[in-house]
């Protein structure tokens, strides 16, 4: 059935456990990058950069709808989405993934924020998802 709905089959997969809501960042390490590496930073080994990805245990299988934790996900701020995750086979929506500083809300500078898809493929999300504007930012999953 999955070989019916298009674009279903091809992706890059994120499982990386660092990436999980529940996973502190510090003092296990330095923060993850979803950008191309920079001096001094470190790109996730998983990222590829703009493409489909999908998330699989033990990072989580979606990313949060609610914001996780700063110093989490393997990162210094954590992203989530704005809005909720389509509910319709096959159906791609577009949604704003904000992050989230030490308060509950998103960061206000929006010119971090990032526009991605999200894409219903059966009982999976697949999401489409960019580079990160600033290396202390990152894709989160729960």
């Amino acid at each position: 059935m999955l070989g019916e709905i298009e674009g279903c089959a091809h992706y890059a997969i994120l499982d990386e456990k660092e990436r999980n809501y529940e996973f502190e960042t510090l003092p296990f390490g330095p923060a993850w990058c979803d950008k191309p590496l920079k001096k001094n930073r470190k790109t996730n080994s998983k990222w590829q950069g703009e493409r489909w990805y999908r998330f699989i245990p033990p990072s989580g299988t979606k990313i949060p709808e609610q914001p996780p934790s700063s110093h989490h996900c393997g990162t210094s701020v954590s992203g989530r989405i704005r809005g909720s995750h389509p509910t319709n086979l096959g159906e791609i929506v577009t949604r704003t993934v904000c992050f989230k500083s030490e308060s509950d809300i998103c960061w206000n500078e929006q010119s971090l924020w990032t526009e991605i898809k999200v894409k219903k493929c059966g009982e999976f999300f697949l999401y489409y998802l960019v580079d990160v504007k600033a290396c202390f930012l990152g894709y989160c999953a729960k």
